[in-house]
């Protein structure tokens, strides 16, 4: 029954996939090769192109496009002509210098390979793949027509040019007709339906602060998986909308696309996305979950602010159906009104107002929310509008989309030659030629290139002088597919290099002999042979693009009998081509893994742990500068704004982040093999952007302008931060030291990697100074409202509490009056926002309270988000491992047996007792539940720990100091807000 079952199974698996879009993606291949191959079937043609024309157009539609849009096959298909042409005249051109001399040619093949390999040492795609195409094509001139004189060296490249010219039309004209798909259409539905479900999550965001704690933490989750889900959707519509140049419109009036239009909504989609996410991340786990408390101070404004969310909600819809129905017109209404924004305002300043009332009467009992659940709802709210913001934004950038549109219905030349710039792409990157060469890593990947071809073409173009019976062998049964390996194998990093040798050398031998058994059963039928290459060319394409990691192995596959059948049609097929062949093709693998594995072998892992200890490094300077310049600001009230105090420098080191976090996706997607995807580079990058994304979201807090009453002054500063100076400083260095020992371990391999212990202490010293900040934060507090009790009674401003009032009774929600705004319940006397007299310390302003309450969550989401990198730090193993490189990379062998997890709870309780710093703690018990919850251990299915923020350790203005079976109380009760990113290849930029 369960082999019947499994059989079911596989047969429904197997259908789909016969359906799917990879199946017909693999129909247009087959169909497109096998209409080229015809042009080397008819003799009046095969003198004009090169007999392996079908394989360059393959390498337009699946290689150099990579996916089936238009606008990528039409890319593809310039680069590929792009690079016939270049290849032409680098052909052309070393003919007529070499002069019928092999031994001048072969010094004139390792010049022009020189020149054009600098094109792969560029980061731009474009340039990437051209570098590779114009090696290839000039080189199989060179080899073919070694003794051409320079009379007949035009008559022998312009069948190249042709060859190239035809494959790109072929691809293009297959794209256009078989299947066809538009980045267009992708982009614009991608993005209504980005929108639609983001609109759901606000909404979910909205019912998630009503819920208790344990439901609203299995939906939090639940949530982070589809925000993770979203996060790739706009990584894929990113990349859409670089092709939007490549996809014109042929018929009249020529409308041209707006790239600028589309990247602004892009971008207001992803600042929209930006803003949930905060959100997200902030209300789950329950942690202002505690019902006795919003019931008496919260209940109103989360109410409000629940509908507040599903209003923004109703907008997102509304927007996601007019992004849905573009270029058509739709009307959209602001469901957030400024009504509503006002209320919101207003509710806060009455929540504040009505917990300093509650705190003179209630001294010693839990009826005021804890600062951890102040500080949430205060960053809620913070977010809630700029939610709002973001929303309106979004609407503006569609308005803008539509004038541009507008602006463009008449534009042919815009419309129709936008794709030029590819022309320029390979001028550019040679222009920049010193700046690349001066990376050392670039001129040592140039050099081992020139040794493999140095050493490959070297026994052709020498012997061509002695031997011409020789030289017709090696011409050609051998030359011409080795260097071609050897071009396309040869890699920057020895882990991609090594991974393709090694399916190269055996992926060939099977397809040789497959493609010596078609000419044996049918030599000279033309249409058996196409029909072969045609089905051969689905089959293949299709079951790699299971993983599309792997459709890199169908050209070795597909070669070897593109050139068996195609080469050789014509000319008599021989046993000894194909065997010849697949020797050629091993000894190109056998060269180009030498060269990488002994001659300055050169890890992309290395450079990928390189750049992210450096982006590691640059996020703690950014750290330190926002907290000094957040410190300014308070000090200085309004006066000094964020470029007065360096925020310009700080802005540039955020931008050199990005850049980093760029190149490390390009090396992984590019340079890494599979077995790679799962490792601890994949996790450490999407750590290390979500903690960019904290830091980003850090300064729009510090540079917020005030919402409440239209001005800061300096009272946060004179409170708080001027008390808190001396803790924070503590705080950052102790912080600094615990980054430098993650990244001494992210940053180097398991053999060389240092042990945990070091990590382990300055986690305990960083812990410990997190832990000093929150006791300093308490008592400061704690005189705060001493302060304002005696200001209370010496200016005999007594408000007596609600006689219906009892310690465990919650208040009734607000109720709306008649003129729409909040109003509390009778018991309560009504509080305006000037009653400074008894609704707060006088010498406390809101604005300044608000902003402190906001950056001061920020704070804890990218400690939250730093100790995340660090816990995946610390689990990292070390010493030599168990497997060997073909191993690793092939994913067999023995894998070593994981890390043991670490305990943070009890590394940082460790030795902790003798510190006569914590004989000076009121309750030992309590700070040991205490800092169980700050370093609260979540179970993973990866073996690994995740750490989190426990509610006490933020504190805020307006919570009372509590009492130590309060602080149990709320540690049993603390769950950490999990920040772990998972791969998503995505996989932003």
């Amino acid at each position: 029954m369960a082999t019947l079952q499994r059989l079911r199974a596989a047969l429904v698996w197997t259908g789909k996939l016969l359906v799917s879009r990879k199946s017909m993606d693999a129909v247009r291949a087959g169909v497109v090769t096998a209409a080229v191959t015809i042009t080397v079937f008819f003799a009046v043609l095969r003198e004009q192109v090169q007999c392996f024309t079908n394989i360059l157009a393959y390498v337009a539609l699946v290689i150099i496009a990579q996916i089936p849009h238009i606008g990528a096959v039409f890319r593809g298909s310039c680069i590929l002509a792009m690079s016939s042409i270049c290849a032409g005249v680098f052909a052309l051109t070393g003919l007529a210098m070499a002069d019928k001399s092999p031994l001048g040619l072969y010094f004139v093949t390792l010049l022009f390979a020189f020149i054009a390999a600098i094109l792969r040492t560029d980061t731009d795609p474009v340039s990437l793949g051209m570098g590779i195409s114009v090696n290839f094509l000039f080189g199989a001139v060179y080899i073919y027509y070694a003794k051409t004189p320079p009379s007949e060296a035009w008559s022998r490249t312009y069948p190249i040019v042709v060859s190239g010219l035809i494959a790109s039309a072929a691809a293009l004209l297959g794209a256009l007709v078989i299947f066809p798909v538009s980045a267009r259409v992708t982009l614009r539905r991608g993005l209504a339906k980005t929108t639609r479900e983001l609109s759901a999550l606000i909404g979910k965001t909205g019912d998630l602060l009503m819920m208790p704690g344990d439901e609203s933490r299995d939906c939090g989750q639940e949530m982070i998986a589809r925000f993770l889900a979203q996060r790739t959707a706009l990584a894929t519509h990113r990349n859409m909308l670089s092709l939007l140049p490549y996809e014109p419109n042929f018929l009249p009036p020529w409308q041209c696309e707006p790239d600028a239009g589309w990247m602004g909504l892009l971008e207001a989609v992803e600042q929209v996305f930006f803003r949930a996410e905060a959100l997200a991340c902030a209300l789950r786990g329950g942690r202002f979950h505690r019902l006795t408390n919003l019931g008496r101070l919260l209940r109103a404004p989360l109410r409000l602010l629940q509908e507040y969310f599903q209003a923004a909600a109703e907008s997102g819809e509304q927007l996601a159906r007019c992004i849905e129905m573009y270029p058509q017109a739709v009307d959209v209404t602001d469901s957030v009104n400024d009504h509503m924004r006002a209320e919101l305002n207003d509710a806060v300043v009455k929540m504040r107002r009505r917990q300093w009332r509650n705190l003179q009467h209630n001294r010693g009992s839990a009826v005021t929310p804890s600062a951890f659940e102040l500080a949430s709802l205060i960053f809620a709210v913070y977010n809630a509008q700029a939610l709002q913001r973001s929303l309106v934004h979004l609407h503006q950038s569609i308005d803008k989309l539509y004038a541009e549109r507008r602006r463009l219905r008449f534009a042919p030349v815009a419309n129709l030659f936008r794709w030029t710039r590819i022309v320029l792409s390979p001028i550019r990157t040679w222009l920049k030629t010193w700046t690349l060469l001066r990376n050392t890593d670039n001129l040592k990947f140039l050099i081992k290139y020139l040794i493999c071809v140095a050493i490959i073409v070297f026994p052709t173009l020498f012997v061509a002088q002695f031997s011409e019976r020789v030289f017709e062998f090696l011409q050609h049964d051998n030359a011409i597919s080795a260097y071609i390996i050897v071009t396309i194998l040869f890699m920057r990093g020895i882990e991609m290099t090594l991974f393709r040798v090694v399916l190269y050398f055996v992926v060939t031998f099977a397809s040789s002999a497959l493609g010596y058994a078609v000419t044996v059963i049918a030599p000279t039928d033309q249409y058996v042979l196409d029909m072969w290459v045609g089905v051969w060319t689905y089959g293949a394409l299709l079951v790699a693009s299971i993983d599309p990691a792997y459709i890199v192995t169908t050209f070795p596959f597909l070669l070897a009998q593109y050139f068996i059948i195609a080469c050789q049609y014509g000319h008599g097929y021989t046993f000894v081509y194909a065997a010849s062949r697949a020797v050629s093709v091993s000894a190109g693998c056998f060269v180009v893994a030498a060269v990488s594995y002994f001659i300055w072998p050169y890890r992309t892992e290395s450079e990928v742990r390189r750049h992210l200890t450096t982006a590691l490094q640059l996020c703690m300077d950014v750290i330190d500068d926002m907290s000094h310049i957040f410190t300014e600001m308070n000090a200085a009230g309004g006066s000094m704004r964020w470029d007065d105090l360096g925020g310009t420098a700080c802005d540039g080191k955020m931008r050199a982040l990005e850049g980093l976090l760029t190149v490390v996706r390009i090396r992984l997607q590019v340079d890494m093999t599979p077995n790679f995807r799962q490792s601890s580079l994949w996790r450490g990058a999407n750590n290390l952007a979500a903690l960019v994304r904290r830091l980003v979201l850090m300064r729009q807090v510090v540079c917020a302008a005030p919402h409440i009453s239209g001005y800061y002054s300096d009272t946060a500063y004179e409170v708080f931060l001027k008390h808190l100076e001396t803790e924070l400083r503590a705080l950052r260095e102790a912080w600094r030291v615990a980054n430098e020992a993650t990244c001494a371990r992210l940053g180097r391999r398991r053999k060389h990697r240092p042990s945990a212990d070091e990590l382990r202490k300055t986690l305990r010293e960083y812990h410990y100074a997190k832990r000093m900040l929150m006791r300093k934060h308490e008592r400061v507090r704690a005189q705060v409202h001493e302060r304002w009790r005696e200001h209370v009674r010496q200016r005999n401003v007594v408000v007596p509490p609600p006689a219906t009032m009892r310690p465990h009774e919650v208040v009734p929600e607000a109720a709306e009056a008649s003129n729409g705004s909040l109003q509390w319940e009778s018991s309560e006397p009504t509080v305006t926002i000037e009653d400074s007299e008894a609704g707060g310390p006088p010498d406390l302003h809101v604005d300044d309270s608000v902003r402190f309450l906001t950056w001061l969550y920020s704070l804890a989401l990218v400690m939250q988000a730093f100790e995340q990198v660090a816990v995946d730090a610390l689990n990292l193993g070390h010493g030599a491992s168990e497997r060997n490189l073909p191993q690793r990379m092939l994913g067999l062998g023995k894998r070593p047996p994981p890390p043991p997890s670490a305990d943070l709870a009890s590394v940082v309780r460790a030795d902790e007792r003798s510190d006569s710093d914590r004989n000076n703690l009121a309750d030992d018990e309590a700070f040991e539940r205490d800092l169980e919850a700050s370093l609260a251990v979540s179970g993973r299915t990866d073996g690994e720990v995740e750490l989190g923020m426990a509610p006490s350790e933020l504190g805020a203005e307006t919570e009372e100091p509590l009492s130590n079976g309060q602080q149990g109380e709320r540690a049993a009760s603390a769950d950490s807000v999990s920040t772990r990113e998972t791969s998503d290849h995505a996989p932003e930029p």
